[in-house]
């Protein structure tokens, strides 16, 4: 398979990016499976998405695998503030 461009690997990163806002704004995290299956990428295109993302602390990884953004943990962590009420 040949190498993307740089274009091709930001435009794989933006959809990335799309994915995972849209999860956390629902409070909801993603699988590293899900989300590559849903982008369409490899294990090694995966680590250097990952690697930028974690570079900017943009998400964190809450358990193996699964991924969470920062909106997604405010977001839980308004859930349960609002269900202990």
């Amino acid at each position: 398979m040949p190498e993307k461009t740089l274009d091709e690997f930001l435009e794989t990163h933006k959809k990335m990016k799309r994915i995972a806002d849209e999860r956390g704004k629902a409070g909801q995290c993603i699988s590293k499976e899900e989300w590559m299956a849903e982008v369409g990428i490899t294990e090694e295109e995966w680590k250097h998405h990952i690697e930028l993302f974690n570079i900017d602390e943009y998400e964190t990884e809450a358990v193996t695998g699964v991924f969470c953004t920062r909106d997604a943990v405010r977001e839980m962590a308004e859930m349960l503030k609002t269900a202990e009420k």
